[in-house]
């Protein structure tokens, strides 16, 4: 060996030695500072929480649980939100060492504050805009001219952003001052409501009422929510303790997912949530709802983007040019690295140095054996080194391609532009289609029910080739999943290149509730046409009716007739009462046919109906009944409307007669049982017969208005049934098989116990008397109600206008004389009438009694007249008797006051 070489051996011996010699002093030096950390007595800190305790924070306690913070040599004490303080102020102010807080942390540091955020929890913002999805409001514009109660708290600036960018300013909507009373939304206060996603849904469905959702990430404003976040201070000067307090936490998180409802038992011990009236059952839906947003299958929990970020504070900026100048410069925690992985690295370390230095110490004796050698292996040294930056690069890219393609809300699909296969998928488009990626890869569309293979592949092949011709484009259309359920998709197909080779990508989104709502709003648009004319057609029939039953009322009170004559009467009363029914009919189509219900037997309704509806037909009815069904909050009349119009249905499907079973029971159903329902339990009826079925193609047509395959129909009999069941907080579904017959299926919610213990038996007592006045507009039944109240012992009057009526009320009280009860018409054309003259009446007297007398209303009063303050309602047409029984009831209500 030359002088030259070694001298090169020696100092790489040297080199190694004493490479082995520092990693050794350094492992030790390492071990025993963690020792010494381990022996300490545990650090205490303060975490501080965005609200109260709830499964929203189930991470923290679980850490604290399990002994995570304890085995990190933590101590960790959890705050709950006090009113008027944020969670920022908190940290800043040195009274939290940490925090939970939403979007103001970015704001916060575009401002120049000095905090840092440290994970983000949600990796879609779990804020939203709710409303009451039946009173037609399904996108921002639609709040237009409407009521919106919000927050003034930065956790709600992402909703104020989404109205500033679809609808065109605050000044566009009303904005009031959140209450955080849900009551202002389902009483009609307000509009719509910010709400948390994993909350307010649940407890409007546990009310039976379906909530419409905005989430702001629909219109492009993504934000990240329940961020974890620290100061610089506790950065800088407790760098371990950040770290250690982090992997905590987040091995606490994936505990409370594996482990949801031991976790969920343990936060119903947790002091003041029982109180705040919190269920078991709220707060699985709050897990299981969470579980969409914080996706912990797909990305890692805590999961922050820089890139995210820096789009996060453009929207910032962009609607509040306040904070144009900051930026985000340490606004990211960079998590640092165990002790552990850097005494492996150093051992790896030195474990490749004495590696490396055999193998010179071979080159080397190689080398000047082979000098061309040496050149060349020189060469492939240098090329090898190149290649390996180049697959790092590649390693990267990918990874970070992967990352983005599996976080995507859409479903993603990724085809050959030849061949039109699918080569790639990303995991929301195997939840979307609810299959496994193997079966989706080589298929030309993800999902195929049987029988559907050629036209559908036809058609999505046919997208493809007009995206390659023509460019991007968005397209509809559904199918049906493996659930059997109807699927409606949005699809963006677009060309593109992925590594120089040419694919075809759609971004596939699940539209199939957008389209239910657009469905129910047309159907509820259809039914408000006809509504309007029925009503007004309902309301002038009715005081015609109620003239003619009243007049024969009185005529039977006279006792110089005969029987022929009494036998006169009761048959035009009866003829007289059958129109009443078509009246009942046209009032079901408009808003004020509402149905006045109480409490009823469905068995004795169903027999009822079935009687009447079979007379003379050639089919034989059969009931099966479960024994002591319960009863149900609900209009009989219009109840055995919609029994009338399924037998008549069922007669006309079976011309050469055949067997028409109904059955009932009682039912429990769940909340994916039927998605036009909340869960609870229902009375379910079926009717079903052995006629000729329904077509598939129009079976989804037969409860719109005027639809009809029939010659003679006029197309509203179903409508009216699906109305009326509507109406009654119930849905009416069908089932057909073309050839064997149809089952229609009634849903009508049972009565709960509060209900039934509202029931009270009537009293019976002696007959009394009192001073009655009657205002409406109709001079004939002013006068036949004046002569039968004086039949009955009470002393009337009759003014025609609320105006009149106010200021003989006010005579008579202040006479002395004031009047037991009014009779006030529901709607008086050009006058004070209905609602508005009760509650002038009120403002006279606070205990005037008011009965309501109404054939038709469109504010809704014949449905909410208890509400409302009034004591009784006498729908039109009613009889002489049911006046009576009813003025006797309040009368004697009265005399104990």
């Amino acid at each position: 060996m030359s002088p030259f070489f070694s001298r090169i051996w020696i100092t790489l011996c040297l080199c190694s030695v004493f490479a082995v010699q520092s990693g050794i002093v350094s492992s030790f030096a390492e071990t025993s500072s963690t020792i010494i950390r381990q022996s300490n007595h545990l650090e205490k800190i303060t975490l501080q929480l965005k609200w109260k305790h709830q499964f929203q924070f189930a991470g923290y306690y679980a850490a604290i649980q399990q002994g995570y913070y304890r085995d990190e040599g933590l101590d960790v004490t959890l705050i709950e939100l006090q009113q008027g303080s944020s969670p920022v102020e908190q940290v800043l102010s040195g009274k939290a060492d940490y925090g939970v807080a939403d979007s103001e942390v970015v704001m916060e540091r575009l401002q120049g504050h000095p905090v840092v955020a440290m994970a983000a929890l949600f990796q879609h913002s779990p804020h939203i805009l709710i409303t009451r999805l039946n009173r037609g409001i399904y996108r921002p514009q639609d709040l237009v001219g409407r009521t919106v109660m919000v927050a003034d708290k930065p956790g709600d600036f992402e909703v104020r952003a989404m109205l500033l960018q679809q609808v065109g300013g605050e000044n566009k909507v009303k904005l009031i001052r959140h209450s955080w009373n849900l009551d202002d939304l389902m009483s009609g206060k307000a509009d719509a409501m910010s709400a948390y996603y994993t909350f307010e849904p649940a407890l409007m469905r546990a009310r039976g009422v379906e909530p419409g959702i905005m989430r702001a990430m629909d219109y492009g404003i993504d934000f990240y929510g329940d961020i974890l976040f620290t100061d610089e201070d506790e950065i800088a000067h407790h760098p371990e303790r950040a770290a250690a307090f982090l992997r905590a936490t987040k091995k606490g998180w994936r505990y409370a997912f594996d482990h949801s409802a031991e976790v969920i038992s343990s936060i119903m011990e947790l002091p003041g949530v029982r109180e705040r009236g919190i269920t078991e059952s709220q707060l699985h839906f709050e897990a299981d709802t969470m579980l969409h947003l914080v996706m912990p299958n797909l990305v890692e929990i805590g999961h922050m983007s820089q890139e995210r970020w820096q789009r996060i504070a453009e929207i910032c900026k962009k609607f509040n040019p306040e904070l144009a100048q900051g930026n985000l410069d340490g606004f990211l925690y960079d998590v640092p690295s165990t002790n552990l992985d850097q005494r492996i690295l150093r051992w790896v370390g030195i474990g490749a140095g004495g590696v490396m230095a055999m193998a010179i110490f071979s080159a080397v004796w190689m080398l000047q054996m082979r000098r061309l050698v040496r050149r060349r292996t020189h060469e492939l040294a240098l090329q090898n080194e190149q290649l390996n930056r180049q697959s790092t690069a590649l390693r990267l890219s990918e990874e970070s391609y992967r990352a983005l393609f599996n976080i995507s809300n859409d479903a993603i699909i990724v085809h050959d532009a030849e061949t039109f296969r699918i080569l790639d998928v990303n995991d929301r488009a195997c939840e979307v289609f609810a299959c496994e990626r193997q079966e989706i890869i080589g298929r030309i569309v993800p999902y195929l029910k049987r029988g559907e293979d050629v036209a559908r592949e036809r058609a999505s092949i046919s997208r493809m080739q007009k995206a390659l011709a023509e460019g991007s484009f968005i397209s509809e259309w559904h199918s049906v999943g493996k659930n059997g359920h109807v699927i409606w998709f949005e699809a963006s197909i677009k060309p593109g290149a992925i590594n120089g080779r040419q694919r075809i990508i759609a971004l596939v989104r699940d539209i199939t509730e957008r389209k239910r709502a657009e469905e129910e709003r047309l159907k509820a648009s259809k039914m408000d046409a006809l509504g309007i004319m029925a009503g007004g057609i309902a309301h002038d029939l009715n005081n015609i009716m109620l003239g003619i039953i009243l007049n024969l009322d009185l005529l039977l009170q006279k006792n110089n007739l005969q029987p022929e004559g009494v036998s006169l009467i009761h048959a035009a009363r009866n003829a007289t009462l059958r129109a009443s029914d078509l009246s009942r009919r046209l009032l079901t189509f408009s808003k004020g046919g509402d149905p006045v219900k109480k409490m009823v037997d469905i068995k004795e309704i169903v027999l009822n109906a079935l009687n009447l509806s079979l007379r003379g037909s050639n089919l034989l009815g059969k009931i099966q009944f479960e024994p002591h069904l319960p009863h149900i909050m609900a209009d009989p009349g219009q109840i055995a409307q919609v029994i009338d119009n399924l037998v008549i249905n069922a007669r006309e499907a079976c011309p050469q007669g055949g067997l028409l079973i109904v059955r009932g029971r009682q039912c429990h159903l769940t909340a994916d049982a039927n998605p036009n329902l909340p869960p609870g339990d229902y009375l379910e009826i079926e009717i079903a017969d052995q006629g000729n079925g329904i077509p598939a193609q129009i079976v989804h047509k037969i409860f719109d208005p005027y639809f009809t395959t029939k010659k003679t129909g006029n197309g509203i009999g179903l409508t009216t049934c699906y109305s009326i069941i509507r109406k009654h907080g119930g849905d009416i579904t069908v089932r057909s098989i073309l050839g064997e017959g149809s089952t229609f299926t009634l849903y009508i919610p049972i009565v709960s116990a509060e209900e039934k213990a509202l029931a009270q038996p009537e009293i019976k007592s002696e007959k009394r008397s009192g001073r009655i006045l009657i205002i409406d507009d109709d001079e004939l039944i002013r006068s036949t109600l004046c002569q039968l109240l004086k039949v009955f012992n009470h002393q009337a009057h009759a003014v025609e206008s609320g105006e009149k009526g106010l200021v003989d009320y006010d005579r008579a009280l202040e006479a002395g004389r004031p009047y037991d009860v009014v009779l006030l018409d529901g709607t008086i054309p050009g006058c004070l009438g209905g609602e508005a003259a009760f509650q002038a009446l009120r403002e006279i007297d606070p205990k005037v009694r008011v009965v309501l007398s109404t054939g038709y209303s469109n504010t809704g009063s014949a449905t909410h007249w208890k509400e409302i303050g009034f004591c009784g309602i006498l729908p039109k047409p009613f009889s002489a008797q049911q006046l009576d029984d009813l003025l006797q009831e309040i009368l004697r209500e009265g005399a104990f006051v």
